[in-house]
């Protein structure tokens, strides 16, 4: 058995995860008209650490001797990426094409909010959404989808590193003998 690269490695598992990735944005989306679509977006939420750790704990036991905490990191930095980028594409497409009222809407929802929580951060933010709708001035599909993708390699790369540390403790757990006690 040839060793894959955690490039190519990533990558494949990156198209399942992007796949992942554009259920949980479109579960959340549908889920003001359909309610129960924001339980399972929640769950897709949650669950994102523990199908994260399951690609990646199976390409450190494929790689057996050879793993090593850099090696299980950039796998699952390059699944993040390419999940990222597959997941903006089709965020892009339905902000763009299919919905393309899609940002000015959600800017309106939070803009209704101006007021309700006065002196905190939600209500700054409401304010600003609300001088940006009447500016005309809003961020583009691709400008949101480039966003939320760069937050998205961020934040997986941090969880990643924390997962690829345990991957390495368990490793080298499960290779070294236990030290003799003390009589």
């Amino acid at each position: 058995m040839t060793l894959q690269s955690p490039y190519r490695r990533g990558a494949d598992d990156g198209f399942l995860f992007g796949l992942y990735l554009s259920a949980l944005f479109f579960a959340s989306v549908f889920s003001a008209r359909i309610p129960l679509l924001g339980l399972l977006s929640l769950g897709l939420a949650a669950a994102v650490p523990a199908v994260v750790y399951r690609m990646m704990a199976r390409y450190d036991r494929a790689m057996g001797k050879a793993s090593a905490f850099a090696v299980t990191w950039m796998h699952g930095v390059m699944t993040f990426v390419c999940g990222a980028l597959i997941s903006g594409a089709l965020l892009t497409v339905y902000m763009r094409w299919i919905d393309p009222g899609f940002i000015a809407s959600q800017m309106r929802v939070l803009a209704g909010l101006e007021g309700q929580f006065p002196g905190s951060s939600i209500d700054y933010s409401a304010g600003l959404a609300a001088r940006m709708l009447e500016a005309n001035f809003l961020p583009s599909a691709i400008s949101v989808a480039a966003e939320l993708m760069m937050l998205t390699v961020f934040t997986g790369s941090c969880l990643c590193m924390l997962l690829s540390a345990f991957l390495a403790h368990r490793r080298a757990r499960r290779g070294t003998p236990e030290p003799p006690r003390a009589r």
